[in-house]
């Protein structure tokens, strides 16, 4: 076999994602939730716990008439 065939390759380590890069993905995230319908609510309470922020999506068919 050749030499190149036996070598592992060797992952590159990504250098961490700045804190304000991953909180401009979660922002864009919500905005693009919010847009596509579902409800995003803020301090809410779900069984006596405390979110920050919850997003409710609807999804399949609804009994209600439009």
């Amino acid at each position: 076999m050749p030499e190149s065939r036996n070598r592992k390759k060797t992952k590159k380590k990504k250098k961490p994602e700045p804190k304000w890069a991953s909180f401009e993905r979660v922002v864009a995230a919500i905005h693009l939730a919010s847009s596509e319908g579902a409800e995003v609510m803020w301090n809410e309470k779900i069984e006596g716990r405390e979110f920050d922020v919850s997003i409710k999506f609807k999804h399949g068919y609804s009994k209600e008439s439009h």
